[in-house]
């Protein structure tokens, strides 16, 4: 017994879960056992499909397959009695010739005598109860339509979504989209159905409308399959048909010659075509695995990553690549999903490894070390709970240079190396950083918070050049010029390069500017600590001193493996990492074929400064590409948050302007809401309504509590409305360090709220007084002060971003000037 999963089965009410898996788990054991009812229905389109009683109100309806004599059950959903009979006499699995791909269509018409030939046929076969057995609802038992639900709760604190296709508003943002009829109007119908196998209802439908927009409500609307939907959205937004073929690989005009002889596919190609990589973004194969069915049902489509990647992402988790590869894309687009897979497959064993396939290569017996990181504690633990989650026993490494994968973030990993490290190795690595031999190098100082720094500057402020006084300007020269080029003497720092610095130095200028750093230097020697960031170049150093004394000319595969701590290193929000990190990172393996792939979006740096890859010694070109769709949140949510960014700049890891052309949402869904108010107390007091009504709804609904959030600019604002919250009744958690709560809704602060994700959102507090904040008032360096404003939308960027069906936004007086203008 086999089972394959449709993406629609997962939105399973929650007052039946429990009923849904042991339907399947009795499915699994005698689908002919009684209470069942695993039937046929009278005049169906396709003799595949049967329903199922899961309870007296609901069935669930499934197709079934024959499979090397055994049998595979394709669930393609459960709902209400009348609607489920419904839907089985309209529905159909049929395999695409062209694209190779199975699809489920919904026929209206139905050929009754086709039926009744079809159903004679089966029952010499297959027996069956009875259709009117007890379990259909009584008359007047509410039928639940199709579409947008007639009569459907809508969600406390969102608006009715539109019946007909928007026009296009003020506010929609097109990020360099071009007009339809230059792309899609370019292409013929008969290259869409004939190289691609789009279907003409779709292609005519997509023909009617004139925006991106609009196709998006239209191909929601019309139910068509996703690769069939991904292919015109790609086609809209300018790709051409070669590279919709190749993102979603399938087969085209190739495919053709798989046409089936017969009026009905066999069941053997239907299979095929429900294993293949566009299929992936409908169906999900299980095999016989029940525990693995089991897990994505309890989690609902939280879980949904796990099973069902577009056929690009799977692409990526996959390939193997000769360098460096770099995985771009928007808020919600699957970079991590792509990362955590690709690490798991890794760490199995199945990508190749840096020493190729030769004589002289790793044997294939020989478990790979895999590192997997990302900036924070609290983003390594999220990457630790997706890895469980997609495989419960990976092979797990307990620290650096062992086999397994090891996660950690990466200044937990600067701190095993120093730990480890002999105290001579430490005095070399000082000695190539900071120009003196030290081994104090283990208590660190935070960059941002370094009073060294404010010391220094004051010390300095009258020798200093004009905007060279600023502290932020001698941190940032420190990090990005000073301590990525290993300078160590005066004369090195006099003659460097110092591109995209926005400041220029005359001879003179560099002179007081050196004295600055001399001085911070030595007060570091003097209290016996460094910076973080001198601690990541050290480390680095470490791990480069190791590996040049083993790995040199002639040496074996064995040998040069020995010098270095990992095989293969994958990284998550590259973006808000520094230079000492990126440099430390490279170091962490040898350089060869799969050694990293990390996973960046500039639009979410909210920490630090753009980086290029290239001046760290970590070369990408012709290894980079882009992610578009968006599978977390709503268009209209989506929409908003671009708003944020519109008309500015953002700079990717290549020193390029980043784009979000093509970026886009394919679900519809409410339009945030923003709503001010005079006072603090009135604010929160609605907030209060707003979180008791979402509370009540999810009950209904079978969500968790934990899958809303509550995000504020600062922990004084986080600690104010939990105290108001539960002085009201209302309890709410804080989310800090460490895991995420849960049993209830959860506050955080937007730069916590990173790598999160909620079915409800409120973004509190956003008014005109905090984001941008006041330190901003307190820099003098032009430079300092954009970046710092760049920073401050992308934190509201992500922030918004957290949410996937509803976003509420509230403020206290005026809103901040970065926030778009949502509904009252």
């Amino acid at each position: 017994m086999a089972f394959t999963l449709h993406t629609s089965a997962l939105k399973v009410d929650g007052s039946i879960k429990s009923r849904v898996l042991d339907f399947i788990g009795k499915l699994n054991s005698d689908p002919t056992g009684v209470g069942l009812h695993i039937e046929p229905i009278h005049h169906s389109r396709d003799k595949r499909v049967r329903t199922g009683r899961v309870n007296v109100f609901w069935r669930a309806v499934l197709f079934k397959l024959n499979e090397n004599g055994g049998t595979h059950w394709l669930i393609y959903g459960f709902f209400p009695h009348d609607k489920a009979i419904e839907l089985a006499k309209k529905i159909t699995l049929d395999f695409n010739p062209v694209s190779g791909v199975s699809e489920i269509h919904v026929v209206d018409k139905v050929d009754h005598e086709e039926f009744d030939a079809q159903l004679s046929a089966q029952k010499e076969q297959d027996p069956v109860e009875d259709a009117s057995a007890a379990g259909a609802p009584s008359a007047g038992a509410p039928v639940v339509e199709s579409g947008a639900e007639a009569g459907a709760d809508v969600p406390p604190g969102t608006a009715e979504p539109p019946a007909e296709v928007p026009a296009a508003g003020p506010h929609d943002v097109v990020f360099g989209d071009k007009p339809l009829a230059e792309t899609l109007g370019a292409l013929t119908d008969e290259q869409l159905r004939d190289q691609l196998g789009l279907s003409p209802k779709y292609i005519a439908e997509a023909r009617a409308v004139s925006s991106v927009d609009a196709l998006l409500t239209v191909l929601d609307r019309v139910s068509a399959p996703e690769w069939q939907a991904d292919a015109l959205l790609d086609l809209a937004a300018g790709s051409s048909i070669d590279e919709v073929q190749a993102k979603l690989d399938i087969a085209g005009s190739a495919g053709a010659d798989a046409a089936a002889d017969d009026a009905r596919d066999d069941d053997e190609r239907l299979l095929k075509g429900l294993r293949a990589p566009a299929a992936r973004l409908t169906f999900a194969d299980f095999g016989d695995d029940q525990e693995e069915l089991r897990r994505v049902f309890e989690d609902n489509d939280f879980s949904a990553w796990r099973v069902f990647l577009h056929p690009e992402q799977r692409r990526y988790a996959r390939q193997n690549y000769k360098g460096p590869f770099r995985l771009t894309g928007g808020a919600g687009t699957g970079k991590t999903v792509v990362l955590v897979h690709r690490a798991v497959r890794l760490a199995y064993g199945k990508g190749e490894g840096i020493y190729g396939k030769g004589s002289d290569a790793i044997g294939a017996g020989t478990p790979p070390r895999v590192v997997l990181t990302t900036f924070t504690s609290t983003l390594a633990d999220s990457l630790v709970e997706q890895v469980q989650k997609l495989d419960a026993v990976p092979p797990r490494a307990s620290g650096l240079g062992q086999d397994g994968m090891h996660i950690k973030h990466v200044d937990a990993l600067v701190s095993e190396v120093l730990m480890n490290a002999e105290e001579d190795e430490l005095a070399l690595a000082a000695q190539s950083v900071l120009g003196t031999a030290r081994t104090t190098v283990i208590q660190r100082r935070a960059d941002n918070k370094d009073e060294l720094w404010q010391r220094v500057a004051t010390m300095y402020a009258e020798q200093l050049p004009g905007r060279g006084s600023d502290e932020e300007f001698l941190r940032y020269e420190y990090q990005q010029i000073v301590l990525p080029n290993g300078i160590t003497e005066r004369k090195e720092y006099l003659r460097v390069r110092r591109p995209n610095r926005g400041v220029r130095l005359s001879r003179g200028q560099r002179d007081a500017v050196w004295d600055a750093f001399e001085a911070y230097r030595a007060q570091g020697s003097g209290a016996e600590s460094v910076s973080w960031e001198e601690s990541r170049h050290i480390a680095a150093a470490v791990l480069a001193a190791r590996a040049r004394a083993v790995d040199v000319p002639g040496a074996g595969a064995a040998q040069r493996r020995d010098g270095y701590v990992a095989d293969h290193v994958l990284i998550d929000e590259g973006q808000d990492l520094t230079p000492g990190a990126w440099i430390f990172l490279r170091a962490l393996a040898p350089e060869g074929r799969n050694d990293m792939f990390l996973a960046e979006d500039a639009h979410q740096r909210i920490y630090g400064k753009p980086i290029v890859l290239s001046r760290m010694g970590i070369q990408i070109v012709g290894r980079s590409r882009r992610l578009r769709l968006n599978y977390r949140t709503t268009r209209k949510i989506l929409n908003f948050a671009m708003q944020i960014l519109e008309g500015h700049t953002f700079v990717d890891s290549d020193g390029d302007a980043a784009t979000l052309h093509g970026y886009r949402s394919v679900r519809d869904g409410y339009a945030p809401k923003v709503q001010g108010f005079a006072t603090p107390d009135e604010e929160a007091e609605h907030i209060g309504q707003l979180v008791r009504s979402w509370l009540e709804y999810a009950q209904q609904e079978g969500h968790r509590p934990e899958e809303m959030g509550i995000l504020v600019r600062n922990t004084r604002q986080q600690a104010d409305i939990v105290r108001r919250l539960g002085e009201a009744g209302i309890t709410v958690k804080s989310a800090d360090r460490g895991k995420m709560p849960t049993g209830a809704p959860v506050v955080l602060t937007m730069h916590r709220a990173k790598g999160t994700e909620f079915v409800n959102v409120v973004l509190m507090g956003v008014g005109e007084d905090v984001i941008p904040a006041k330190m901003l008032r307190r820099m003098t360096s032009e430079e300092a002060r954009e970046d710092f404003l760049l920073r401050e939308r992308s934190l509201l960027y992500v922030a918004a971003t957290r949410a996937r069906d509803n976003l509420y936004v509230t403020y206290v007086g005026k809103q901040s000037p970065m926030l778009p203008v949502g509904e009252e």
